[in-house]
């Protein structure tokens, strides 16, 4: 009899591809974590705090940044340095965290695959998808103006 097998996930670090293995965390959606996850997540931190000390310093300006957004956000300010400090931060913490971003590439081969009736109505097609990608993205001219 052979004895079971114990279920490891791979947890690989994005810098130095050290790799850890870890059992299933199984954390809640809602409520706390429990006593594993913490322990996990301290030797995940130690890892990044001696091995990459710049980037753990770069976490730690972020955090910074995100909790001055969260209090800020909880208050209605005329003064507009407020409102240039609160859309600085949005617009960093979205183009780090937004999932999918459509290439000029995707939009080409989506316009490809619908037929069109002339050349013309295929570029009105892609300039449209263009705008609209841009436009939810923040990329281009709809980009962020930030106040420096």
């Amino acid at each position: 009899m052979t004895a079971p097998q114990t279920i490891a996930y791979k947890t690989e670090c994005l810098l130095c591809h050290q790799v850890q293995r870890n059992p299933p965390m199984n954390i809640p959606l809602i409520g706390k974590p429990g006593k594993h996850v913490e322990t996990y997540l301290q030797k995940l931190l130690l890892h990044v705090g001696t091995k990459h000390t710049s980037e753990l310093g770069k976490g730690k300006e972020l955090l910074a940044q995100y909790q001055t957004l969260l209090l800020l956000s909880q208050y209605q300010s005329e003064d507009p340095s407020v409102q240039q400090v609160l859309e600085g931060i949005r617009a960093d913490v979205f183009q780090r965290t937004r999932k999918n971003v459509p290439t000029d590439g995707d939009l080409d081969q989506l316009v490809g695959r619908i037929e069109f009736s002339t050349p013309e109505d295929a570029r009105k097609a892609r300039d449209a998808m263009q705008f609209v990608r841009d436009l939810c993205c923040e990329l281009g001219a709809a980009a962020p103006t930030l106040v420096t």
